[in-house]
C-alpha cells in the first residue's frame, strides 16, 4: 500500500533500484530520514484548519456581499494550499534522500537533478550545471 503511494508520487527514483525488496529498503531508509519532514507535515493540518477560518473571516470583512457559500469557497481554496505545500516538500525530501541511496550504493546519478550520468565523465551535471557528487563525499 505505502509503495503505492509512493509512485502516485512519482519518484522515479525508485526505478534505479533493481528490485522491488530494493526499493522498499531504500523508500523505508529515506522515508526515515525523512521523518522530521514528515513530523511538520503532520504538524501543518491544524494549521490548514486555521487558515481555512481566517480566510473565510477575512473574505467575510471583505466581501459582505459574497454570502456565506463563497465565503466558505475562499476559505476552503487557501486552506488547500497547505496539503500541498506539505507534500511538495516531503516528495522533495525523499527524493533527495533517495538519490543519496543512489549515490552511494555506485549508481552515477546528479544529486541536484536526478540526471543519469552513467555516460558523462564531465565533472558537472549537463542537465543543470552543479558538480556530481561522488560516493566518498556523500553523508
Amino acid at each position: 500500500m505505502a509503495m503505492a503511494i509512493w509512485k502516485l508520487l512519482r519518484l522515479p527514483e525508485l526505478e534505479w533500484f533493481e528490485t522491488r525488496a530494493e526499493q522498499r529498503s531504500a523508500l523505508r531508509r529515506a522515508t526515515w530520514a525523512s521523518q522530521k519532514t514528515c513530523l511538520l507535515y503532520w504538524l501543518l493540518v491544524p494549521a490548514v484548519v486555521l487558515i481555512t477560518i481566517l480566510a473565510k473571516k477575512v473574505a467575510a470583512a471583505q466581501f459582505p456581499a459574497m454570502g456565506e457559500a463563497g465565503q466558505w469557497i475562499i476559505g476552503m481554496s487557501a486552506a488547500a494550499l497547505g496539503p500541498l505545500l506539505g507534500t511538495w516538500v516531503v516528495r522533495r525530501r525523499v527524493q533527495q534522500r533517495l538519490r543519496i541511496e543512489l549515490v552511494k550504493s555506485g549508481k552515477r546519478i546528479c544529486l541536484t537533478c536526478g540526471y543519469d550520468l552513467r555516460g558523462s565523465d564531465s565533472p558537472r551535471c549537463p542537465e543543470c550545471g552543479n558538480a556530481t557528487g561522488s560516493p566518498s563525499g556523500v553523508t
